[in-house]
């Protein structure tokens, strides 16, 4: 039923079904002009939509707010041009994120040393990570940490692995990293980086991204992709030194619907 869900809302004019689909959704709402797919996310609930007039969104998003008796929404890929009369209406822009490419992958020319041991994660090390990630929540806006449940889903994907770098016996970092087959080559895409706030600065993102990058290169990749919020300067300045170029235009605007309580 979901996969007829989703192929339907691709149909729609505007939609934010591009990339990601749902995969546990808590519930559906289904009309002639519009889709959602209610999907709890940690603390939040994410809505996947589809519409075909993007003026009726804040309409359908309060509705449902209602059903789910939820305070705030996150509604994400949103198109620039609808930004301005969807503050108008109440949603505010909580991140936006911009997409970077790698397109020569020179990681053999990369001579600076790791400065942590770096290697695959095991079965038993998911929860550690998944505190790691979320040690650095709000580091970044609307980044709340993975949960423990998201990094064994990665891992059960094919071409997907998670490493983790190890200081005085404890894991003080992690990469989540996955290969797909684009129109460019096949590209190794960097999902998430994340270092405990105590152990920052002393290169241990830099030797994550290093080994990620060459294990997608033994995969076959010749470029990199990720994405990062706009705000987020020192992971930018990070990626920028590591190769990776900014693609110009905008990226993934998301933005946050709160349900506004009626004054007695």
């Amino acid at each position: 039923m979901l996969e007829q869900v989703v192929n339907r809302a691709k149909n729609f004019r505007y939609h934010s079904f591009q990339q990601l689909v749902p995969s546990e959704p808590i519930k559906v709402f289904e009309g002639d002009e519009y889709i959602l797919v209610a999907e709890r996310e940690r603390d939040r609930i994410k809505l996947f939509w589809a519409v075909n007039a993007i003026e009726s969104l804040p309409e359908v998003l309060e509705q449902s707010a209602k059903d789910l008796a939820a305070g705030e929404l996150i509604v994400e890929f949103i198109p620039p041009e609808f930004i301005n009369s969807l503050e108008k209406a109440g949603l505010r822009v909580s991140s936006e994120w911009i997409d970077f490419w790698l397109k020569d992958l020179p990681v053999k020319r990369w001579d600076y040393p790791l400065t942590a041991e770096i290697r695959l994660i095991k079965a038993a090390e998911t929860g550690l990570a998944a505190a790691v990630t979320r040690s650095c929540a709000g580091m970044s806006r609307q980044f709340f940490g993975e949960g423990e449940a998201g990094i064994i889903e990665w891992l059960n994907q094919q071409e997907q692995q998670v490493f983790v770098a190890i200081k005085n016996e404890e894991i003080v970092g992690t990469c989540m990293i996955g290969t797909y087959q684009g129109k460019l080559g096949k590209v190794v895409w960097l999902r998430l980086l994340a270092v405990h706030p105590d152990q920052q600065g002393q290169g241990i993102g830099r030797s994550l991204a290093k080994v990620g990058l060459e294990w997608g290169q033994q995969q076959g990749c010749t470029v990199s992709f990720l994405a990062t919020d706009t705000e987020n300067f020192p992971a930018i300045h990070l990626y920028e030194k590591l190769g990776y170029q900014r693609q110009e235009g905008r990226g993934q605007i998301n933005m946050v619907y709160k349900i506004k309580k009626k004054q007695s």
